[in-house]
């Protein structure tokens, strides 16, 4: 019989001390890798590897829990200075998906919600921002960035109207490049054009939107009147009427010759529980404010914490609570981010061709972050400042997942 040596003994004396440590701190299935793990580290150090594997044996290799990958990550923590707000409640009566991660608040002046450029280390995680500089819509950075300039037809706007990419443009105004959308038309659905600009992925939830928008009161060329409808928005498909999952967050929509009966400007801000599309019926929270909204306006809107609150150039416009039915307003499922240019009906035109536009200087999300609106711009600034035109570290979605810093 083999009888060990001392420093052998000992050596496996200290291994089994050593294991037991380890044991302490680790539970069930994996518990056993630690043990093997640090066994054969400290036999290797001592040359003596062969033997302490030998002694282990192959049949306690253990894998992880059934349904755990192992190459499974933790997910990215938040920081600890944000305090926590609690996601708003559904109705249990409808089939909802989880609820997405309760948004945090980031307190002013904190280096996420603005002020500061982000660290060497990267830009912070959940973040979405672009500049717009790019050439065109046919540019490979705008495709690779997201963006999609719509071609395909359908509604809104009349029956058989275009969608037309050409109708994005990236100009420069006042010494920064922006994103304009056109839309014109003679009077007839044919020969009607329409803009939208889509962020397609649908990974736009809680948290914090901003845009500064140029919004229009009259056409660049052609006589003034056209029922047009500028909005910025996130939006889900709809299912069928009454849809349980449908979101909607019409951050601004801006009629600047009025519509559906109407015929003064008028500006909205709405937050949509579901809708019916024939006839069109929404259950909604909808604050409207009549009068001309023509220029550049701010629009920053917070959602989370069982609200849905939108501030125009720095003023709270409307806090949105539920539908007026009960139910929240608030996103169930995660929404395509939306700018588009369309004519509700063609009744208002009045001889010749008519062209409007909408414009866009730059857009941010703070995933799951409520930020205060002077943050906001401070973070904007920054970025500008380090000049990143684009940032992109949204969790979420097809994406690969962002390198950032939490």
């Amino acid at each position: 019989m083999f009888i060990a040596p001392k420093w052998l003994r000992r050596l496996n004396r200290r291994v089994a001390r050593v294991n037991r440590q380890v044991a302490r701190t680790w539970s069930g299935s994996v518990r056993r890798p630690a043990v093997v793990a640090v066994a054969v580290v400290t036999a290797l150090a001592a040359g003596i590897g062969w033997a302490v594997v030998a002694g282990l044996g192959g049949d306690q290799a253990a894998s992880a829990p059934a349904g755990v990958s192992a190459r499974s990550e933790a997910p990215l923590p938040r920081a600890a200075t944000s305090t926590p707000v609690p996601p708003a409640s559904s109705s249990s009566a409808e089939p909802v998906p989880a609820p997405p991660p309760a948004p945090v608040v980031a307190p002013a002046g904190d280096p996420r919600s603005g002020g500061s450029p982000a660290p060497s280390g990267g830009e912070a995680c959940g973040r979405f921002f672009d500049d717009f500089r790019y050439a065109s819509s046919g540019d490979g950075r705008f495709t690779a960035a997201g963006w999609t300039a719509r071609s395909e037809s359908g509604g809104p706007g009349p029956r058989g109207a275009r969608w037309s990419p050409g109708d994005i443009t990236f100009p420069s105004v006042e010494g920064e490049q922006v994103a304009q959308l056109s839309a014109s038309t003679d009077g007839t659905n044919a020969g009607t054009s329409q803009a939208e600009l889509v962020q397609q992925e649908r990974r736009f939830g809680h948290g914090t939107y901003a845009s500064r928008v140029r919004f229009t009161d009259a056409p660049i060329t052609g006589a003034d009147g056209d029922h047009v409808m500028q909005a910025y928005l996130t939006i889900t498909p709809l299912r069928g009427d009454d849809d349980p999952l449908y979101s909607q967050l019409s951050f601004t929509e801006y009629t600047p010759n009025g519509a559906w009966g109407g015929r003064d400007p008028l500006r909205s801000h709405a937050s949509v529980h579901t809708i019916r599309s024939e006839p069109y019926e929404a259950d909604q929270a909808v604050t409207s404010t009549p009068g001309g909204f023509g220029g550049w306006h701010t629009v920053v809107t917070q959602v989370g914490g069982g609200h849905v609150r939108y501030h125009v150039d720095g003023v709270l416009v409307a806090d949105h609570v539920d539908d007026g039915k009960g139910r929240s307003v608030l996103p169930r499922q995660p929404m395509s981010l939306n700018y588009n240019l369309w004519f509700i009906d063609l009744e208002g035109h009045r001889g010749g061709v008519s062209t409007y536009v909408q414009q866009v200087d730059w857009t941010y999300y703070a995933q799951d972050e409520l930020v205060a609106p002077a943050d906001v711009q401070g973070q904007v600034a920054a970025h500008r400042a380090a000049s990143s035109a684009r940032v992109d570290t949204l969790r979420g979605g097809e994406r690969t997942p962002p390198r950032c810093r939490s």
